[in-house]
């Protein structure tokens, strides 16, 4: 592992690292993300200030994804470029 990576990784996992880090987000919970739907009233789940990558459905049962982290669209490049492989490979 490199310096800059040991030393990153000292930062971060330290108490005050993570305070400062701007890309650990917090993880809302249920009842903030049904405020968050309330006020905004969109289609799509779409919130920077979250940390989840999957949230309950709005409507209905089940999850969907929070568009604003960028894991959701690199999962749905990955599943595509899997599906894409796997149908032109037969």
């Amino acid at each position: 592992m490199s310096y800059l990576a040991a030393k990153h990784f000292r930062i971060y996992n330290s108490r005050e690292g993570r305070k400062r880090c701007t890309m650990a987000k917090r993880i809302w919970t249920i009842d903030e993300i049904d405020k968050y739907r309330k006020e905004k009233n969109t289609f799509l789940y779409f919130n920077k200030e979250d940390g989840n990558l999957i949230v309950p459905k709005a409507i209905g049962r089940g999850r969907t994804f929070n568009w604003a982290n960028p894991l959701s669209w690199v999962f749905m490049v990955v599943l595509f470029l899997f599906l894409t492989w796997f149908t032109s490979a037969y």
